[in-house]
């Protein structure tokens, strides 16, 4: 194997999960009292250690255990929804979580974070039924009077767990993650809740993840097609989604080649509405769609926004890009073409600064950060570059220091974030 090839199926097979997900490092956003404040406002029955994330998958099962169902990498031709509980591997009181969590140095155990788990798993239902229980009729494939009824009740009790969820709070917000390639099931669940756990647990937190993670050589292209199997399970669940009436605002995050998931099935939605003279963005409840480190064909994107008006399906969207995304650099080598996440300010000419610059609900930051994991995931694990996702989505926040998100700016439309954002001035040397 040429050893630029041998490099680039390392770099993407690494870019994954580890065995252990440890805690990440404090966005800068929440260290101190403005962590307090947010840790403060979380619901009473919220404030425990232990995490309640919905998810979506349309993985197979390995097995079940006594603390639920293990999924896998293979398709699964049902969409089973569900309920996770997530915790950490030592036991703390709320007091203690908050105090840990607002700090850039964890207090124990020589300031290792701890350790991600998975405590409990459980299915409620099923919004897709897969075709080899589906029956032919009239020369179609259809669900039975039973199976629409199984669907029906999914929903319902879907509906229901995100009113329990909302309940407390004023800001009805649900925030989807859809993760990457390479990802098994409870590194996409350990991901969305670190985040949502330091923007101060708002909302309710739904994960859909689908079947990546299989590994290896073929790994990549695995996962690729995967995405697309699974887009039309993402479109039924995002309409299940917006259908309940206590979501105000629905936010989308999708992360590597969830972002070619979600954008295609956004398409499709975008078309449907479109077709029926509707405004997509209504129709969804969409008010932010997020896009970080997308692993998208920079051609196939200005179709898709562009031309297609995608940008107009959400109130508001925002991509994260950076030069230095390795794993990004590998996948244009293998496909070529440029990548949306590893665009940098000089790949705009003049005309499309100018035309950018009149799209005032899309945004562009680019992320000129290092250190804290891989180059790949740092939208969720540097601190300066979460501090603004959770900025943009908790607080929901235009950029701009006039805003409260005081980016640079390369030019207008494209801000720039670098490793010192949000960070305190440091002291004038020698002054009172």
């Amino acid at each position: 194997m040429p050893r630029k090839l041998l490099l680039i199926v390392i770099v993407l097979v690494g870019v994954g999960c580890d065995a252990r997900t440890h805690l990440i490092a404090t966005p800068t956003i929440a260290l101190g009292e403005r962590g307090r404040e947010a840790f403060d406002a979380v619901p009473s029955d919220q404030r425990v250690q232990s995490m309640r994330i919905i998810y979506a998958a349309d993985r197979d099962i390995v097995k079940k255990t006594p603390l639920g169902i293990q999924y896998g990498s293979g398709r699964s031709g049902q969409l089973a929804v569900g309920v996770a509980s997530i915790g950490m591997d030592r036991a703390m009181d709320w007091d203690d979580l908050v105090t840990a969590s607002t700090q850039q140095r964890w207090p124990e155990s020589g300031g290792r974070r701890p350790a991600m788990r998975i405590e409990s798993t459980e299915e409620i239902g099923r919004i897709a039924i897969p075709l080899k229980e589906m029956g032919v009729l009239d020369g179609r494939y259809q669900l039975n009077d039973a199976q629409k009824a199984e669907v029906e009740q999914t929903r319902d009790r879907l509906h229901a767990l995100i009113r329990e969820g909302l309940k407390d709070t004023d800001k009805k917000d649900v925030y989807l993650y859809v993760h990457g390639f390479n990802n098994t099931f409870e590194y996409a669940l350990y991901r969305l809740s670190m985040f949502w756990h330091f923007a101060g647990r708002p909302g309710v937190a739904v994960a859909y993840t689908w079947p990546a993670g299989r590994g290896g050589l073929t790994g990549y292209a695995y996962d690729r097609e995967s995405g697309e199997f699974t887009v039309f399970h993402l479109k039924l669940f995002i309409r299940a989604l917006a259908a309940s009436p206590d979501i105000e605002r629905l936010h989308i995050i999708g992360h590597s080649r969830g972002c070619d998931v979600v954008c295609t099935a956004l398409r499709e939605l975008n078309i449907e509405a479109r077709a029926k003279n509707l405004r997509t963005q209504e129709q969804l409840k969409l008010h932010n769609l997020v896009l970080a480190a997308p692993d998208l064909d920079a051609d196939v994107f200005e179709q898709r926004f562009a031309i297609e008006d995608l940008h107009l399906a959400a109130k508001r969207t925002t991509i994260y890009l950076s030069k230095t995304d390795f794993a990004l650099a590998a996948s244009a080598w293998l496909f070529g073409g440029n990548r949306v996440g590893n665009l940098t300010p000089e790949n705009f000419s003049p005309d499309a600064r100018q035309k950018l610059a009149q799209l005032k609900s899309f945004h562009i930051v680019n992320c000129n950060v290092s250190g804290y994991s891989t180059s790949h995931d740092y939208a969720f694990a540097h601190p300066a570059v979460t501090s603004d996702v959770i900025l943009l989505l908790r607080d929901d926040r235009n950029p701009g220091a006039d805003h409260g998100r005081p980016l640079g700016s390369e030019f207008e439309g494209m801000w720039e974030i670098d490793n010192d954002y949000l960070l305190p001035a440091p002291a004038a040397a020698g002054g009172k």
